[in-house]
């Protein structure tokens, strides 16, 4: 899990980078979530989670158009370890956005990532 110092997420040694595939799969369906994704609730529960900052939230609430923040948060979710985009997928299941993480979890399912 990641340490937060000064609002910044540092990673431990034993974490590993995003997967290439998963990263490939949020460029794939990027568009689709940008549209649809209710950014403010999924960054919330990605904070609660300790996959994102306090920094990583700022960065993302700075932007006053919606669809901004949901590019933002595109951005650094994969540099956020290996843990994010199930935490992702998850984080949609708890606001409610079950057809985003169905999605995304089919994606990994046929790219056998997960």
């Amino acid at each position: 899990m990641a340490n937060a110092v000064h609002g910044k997420t540092r990673r431990k040694p034993s974490d590993k980078p995003m997967d290439e595939t998963q990263r490939k799969i949020l460029k794939d369906v990027r568009e689709e979530l940008v549209k649809d994704m209710n950014v403010d609730e999924v960054s919330l529960q990605m904070a609660k989670s300790h996959v994102f900052s306090e920094r990583d939230e700022e960065k993302i609430k700075s932007s006053g158009l919606l669809h901004e923040r949901c590019e933002i948060f595109l951005d650094i979710l994969p540099r956020r370890g290996e843990k994010a985009f199930d935490s992702f997928i998850k984080a949609l299941y708890e606001v409610n956005q079950p057809w985003l993480a169905k999605r995304l979890s089919t994606e990994a399912e046929l790219s056998n990532v997960r």
